[in-house]
């Protein structure tokens, strides 16, 4: 990753957002953001860095995915990730507010992130709320085709969230066989859901209980969950310290940043961060849990 210059926090560089894993109903969802200069944006997009999906999801798909990975990481200015838990997704479903919670994160990672000219947003009703704060923030559909630090955000997010997922296959095979599919809920997924229920008589921690699972028990519960306390509509304010939560441990209670976004001030410089560090059925526009395991659009 390239040394960051005083000259680098200003208008030449570009910070892109996109997350990875807001649909399966296994597992954490990653945001991730990405500021590139004009130089690293152009050797990226020669080198194919595009959005993570279009390469499909084979083994060999995943490969140049992790290539390309590592080209950003070399390449770019600054890289930060964000991992929202189960235990966070499934409380934020249930106050209908999944969007609020990537925006929050987002916020977290243009905090961090050095003082970029321009930050692009993957997801136009998303994140447009978020310009009220960053006048300089653009909230685009296919945010990947306006600008590359978004597709370079897209394959960190995607790489760090398989990871992840690929933890918990492990976790599972001795006593359930291969998981695959990413956690999103196809059969295998459904498969091992159920089963694992009927040993257990409860869903596995890595299962987001807001997901509709058939053959799951009633409340679709875990079996010693913990709750993550989602902030009033009058969040506190967003320069307090946040304490990151850590995948499938226990959660800590987290400040949660203002809707009244105060402006943004310098910001922190960190060569990498990795915050603290996924597609089943989309839930509804308004946040609510999906009635069937389809995916569908974000807000």
């Amino acid at each position: 990753m390239q040394a960051i210059s005083e000259a680098q926090t200003t208008a030449s560089l570009v910070l892109g957002l996109d997350e990875a894993g807001r649909g399966p109903g296994l597992g954490p969802m990653v945001l991730a953001a990405v500021a590139l200069d004009e130089k690293a944006a152009d050797l990226l997009a020669k080198q194919g860095v595009r959005d993570s999906k279009a390469f499909g999801s084979s083994a060999g798909a995943r490969r140049t995915r992790a290539i390309l990975k590592q080209s950003v990481e070399e390449l770019a200015t600054w890289i930060g990730l964000e991992v929202c838990s189960v235990q966070t997704i499934d409380e934020y479903v249930s106050h209908g507010a999944l969007n609020l919670l990537e925006r929050e994160r987002a916020v977290r990672l243009i905090e961090r992130a050095p003082t970029c000219g321009r930050v692009v947003a993957d997801g136009r009703n998303l994140f447009s709320p978020l310009v009220a704060r960053y006048p300089h923030l653009e909230a685009r559909d296919m945010g990947e085709s306006v600008h590359v630090a978004v597709a370079a955000a897209s394959i960190c997010a995607k790489v760090h969230r398989d990871a992840l997922f690929d933890e918990i296959a492990q976790r599972y095979e001795a006593g359930f066989g291969p998981l695959r599919g990413g956690g999103y809920v196809n059969r295998l997924t459904r498969a091992f859901v159920a089963e694992y229920v009927h040993r257990h008589g409860h869903l596995p921690p890595e299962a987001r209980a807001s997901w509709p699972w058939p053959g799951s028990p009633p409340g679709h519960s875990h079996g010693n969950p913990e709750r993550v306390p989602i902030p009033s509509r009058a969040l506190a304010p967003a320069g307090k310290a946040r304490l990151r939560l850590r995948d499938h441990g226990n959660p800590e209670r987290v400040p949660m940043p203002s809707r009244a976004l105060a402006p943004a001030g310098k910001a922190r410089l960190r060569l990498r961060d990795h915050g603290n560090p996924e597609r089943v059925p989309m839930p509804s526009r308004d946040g609510s849990p999906p009635a069937e395991p389809a995916g569908s659009p974000r807000e």
